[in-house]
């Protein structure tokens, strides 16, 4: 078990279940930190960093994504409908039949990431 993961208590874990806030200023550096079919929704990532991570089949809608950086993270099958992602980088990333539904992104960098079967609906950019 990643030392990242065990910030959480054994049955959260189990459970998919990840409190509010919990993974603001979090750093994910080992490349082993998984997240099958977590339930992020709400959750604040502010200031975290992930390397190497995966997120599987998780909801991460409603969430706040701001001042990040994820390089070399799988998203696969997620949902960031209503996510706002703002101040925040991808490098090498790959997002696989995620959903992307009324998003603002906001100063978001994403160099050599791969989108593949992902959806859009109603998202903004701006710089």
């Amino acid at each position: 078990m990643s030392a990242f993961v065990q910030l959480f208590n054994h049955d959260q874990l189990m459970k998919g279940i990840v409190p509010p806030g919990a993974l603001a200023g979090c750093t994910s550096s080992d490349g082993g930190s998984s997240f099958p079919s977590f339930n992020l929704t709400g959750a604040s990532f502010a200031g975290a960093s992930f390397n190497g991570s995966q997120f599987l089949n998780c909801n991460i809608s409603g969430a706040s994504i701001t001042g990040c950086s994820f390089k070399g993270v799988t998203f696969s099958n997620c949902d960031f409908t209503g996510t706002p992602i703002s101040n925040t980088s991808f490098k090498n990333c790959i997002f696989k039949d995620c959903s992307f539904t009324g998003n603002i992104f906001t100063s978001v960098k994403m160099s050599d990431c791969n989108m593949d079967g992902c959806r859009f609906t109603n998202v903004k950019g701006t710089k």
